[in-house]
């Protein structure tokens, strides 16, 4: 959209502002709608974390509250309090408490409210299922990240097709200026082995666990390392299944990172394990990054990752074909190029421009 001024207030409602796919996702939107002319605010829910510092550099108002168990009528009344502060055009919450904690202020307001899912796992529970439905009358607009999420939320749900919207997450595709050369001596990694990375939060969705098998018996055929990007609740777990399988000498764990396009560009085939999944910025990232992917059948991993043109998916819990195309990838070079130069030119049209101007759109509708 063309640059203008003045095109109003928008708050985003996060849960916190952690390294997570979600709240990359709404920093990423902030930013974007600064720069044609929107006044973004984000209120994080439950916490600050790596993103806080990035949007006030920004110049992006920031809020954070503190992480409260339960329904609070305290962050209610608190959200409305701020939604009187800064009078918004729209209010756009993600995730289930926020967009639950956010209603009666949106209502009060008047402000449009438009409402992203980015996970299923909530919406199991059927008391989710009701109580998402009944706020969707509220909304201007539901928006997942894929197409098996929107069938979902239409069939399982019962959210309005009218109402539903799929906006899948974008990228930076810009680049890397750093040679694989360089990357690797940042990271001390030797030019000769081959290096498999994953970048994603240390949870259980995550299953890291079946990767760290899967790695093991790749490792036993085929000599290489492993990067793990992330943290979590899972760390203390991860750390004690690589010493048990003896893997300390060659998987390390590198907490959040910032560089994450030199990690990228230090490593040769991208892994995610996860049981449970949406549409990840990581995978997307690591696309445009031209790396070949191996990864789980889950979610709308498949929109993204087309078997045998841009990498392997698997069965979720199928170590033993996930350590097979780990392999695969890493023997052919020449077949991991391919993968590699075909994800690039797919992760094009999930840029983070493409993104931004999808919610510009929405924002502008009329009711």
């Amino acid at each position: 959209m063309p640059e203008s001024k003045n095109r109003g207030v928008v708050v985003q409602v996060t849960w916190s502002l952690s390294a997570g796919g979600s709240e990359r996702y709404a920093t990423s939107l902030a930013t974007g709608l600064k720069r044609d002319g929107y006044k973004p605010f984000v209120v994080a829910f439950a916490g600050g974390g790596t993103f806080e510092s990035l949007l006030r550099t920004e110049g992006i108002g920031v809020t954070v509250f503190q992480s409260e168990p339960g329904i609070s009528v305290k962050k209610m009344w608190r959200l409305y309090q701020e939604f009187r502060r800064v009078r918004p055009r729209v209010i756009h919450t993600h995730h289930f408490a926020p967009l639950l904690h956010s209603l009666p202020g949106a209502i009060l307001s008047g402000a449009r409210l438009i409402h992203t899912e980015h996970g299923l796992s909530t919406y199991k529970a059927p008391g989710y299922r009701f109580a998402l439905r009944v706020m969707s009358w509220f909304c201007d607009a539901i928006v997942v990240v894929g197409d098996d999420a929107a069938r979902f939320m239409s069939e399982k749900v019962g959210i309005s097709k009218r109402k539903l919207r799929v906006i899948p997450g974008g990228v930076d595709l810009s680049p890397c200026a750093i040679s694989r050369e360089d990357a690797r001596a940042r990271l001390g990694l030797p030019l000769d082995e081959p290096v498999a990375v994953i970048v994603a939060r240390l949870s259980p969705e995550k299953n890291h666990s079946m990767l760290l098998r899967a790695f093991t018996r790749a490792q036993n055929k085929l000599k290489m390392r492993l990067l793990i990007v992330g943290d979590g609740p899972e760390r203390t777990a991860i750390e004690t299944e690589i010493a048990s399988l003896g893997l300390r000498e060659v998987v390390t764990l590198l907490g959040v990172r910032t560089d994450i396009p030199e990690i990228l560009a230090a490593s040769d085939v991208f892994l995610l394990s996860s049981n449970r999944e949406a549409l990840p910025l990581a995978v997307l990232e690591a696309m445009g990054a031209g790396l070949p992917i191996v990864a789980t059948n889950v979610g709308d991993l498949s929109m993204i990752v087309k078997e045998g043109e841009t990498g392997v998916l698997v069965n979720s819990e199928e170590d033993g074909e996930f350590a097979d195309a780990i392999i695969e990838l890493l023997s052919n070079t020449s077949k991991a190029k391919e993968f590699g130069l075909r994800g690039r030119e797919l992760a094009d049209g999930f840029s983070s421009a493409a993104m931004v101007c999808a919610y510009e759109s929405l924002y502008e509708q009329r009711r």
